[in-house]
């Protein structure tokens, strides 16, 4: 939807926007990029969607439900290392998304998404899921 102004919509419904090349300093992008098994871009995602989660975190009343919705790797690594290192009643749900859709897709996995979502937001405990690509996603 190229008419959508995307960080106005986001603004309005006080959603943060945090950017994960800006929130890593020198000295922790060295230290990271020299370290054998860490992979530079989850770092720099976790630290962008940890500081996105505290500042929509810190107005919960109560525990909270994390979705992470990506067709990265990256993404759904960070999200989940995330919520493992927090010991604050987050509880999250990782959908990690076909890798490179095509157009078509990418809509036809965000339409059953869009069903599916209350569901997979209901399940108890954290879960991970990721349907096989070009299958029908329904719940595990």
């Amino acid at each position: 939807m190229p008419s959508v102004n995307w960080e106005k919509l986001f603004h309005e419904l006080d959603i943060p926007i945090v950017y994960a090349r800006e929130v890593l300093d020198k000295y922790r992008m060295m230290s990271a990029s020299q370290e054998p098994g860490v992979d530079l871009y989850v770092q720099c995602k976790r630290k962008a969607m940890g500081q996105a989660l505290k500042q929509l975190a810190g107005r919960a009343d109560s525990d909270v439900v994390f979705v992470s919705v990506g067709d990265s790797h990256v993404e759904a690594e960070a999200a989940t290392d995330l919520v493992w290192c927090r010991d604050q009643g987050i509880h999250h749900r990782i959908i990690k998304l076909q890798d490179e859709p095509t157009i078509e897709d990418l809509t036809r996995q965000l339409q059953e998404l869009q069903e599916l979502l209350p569901v997979v937001c209901g399940v108890e405990g954290d879960t991970r899921f990721e349907p096989p690509a070009g299958k029908r996603m329904v719940m595990p």
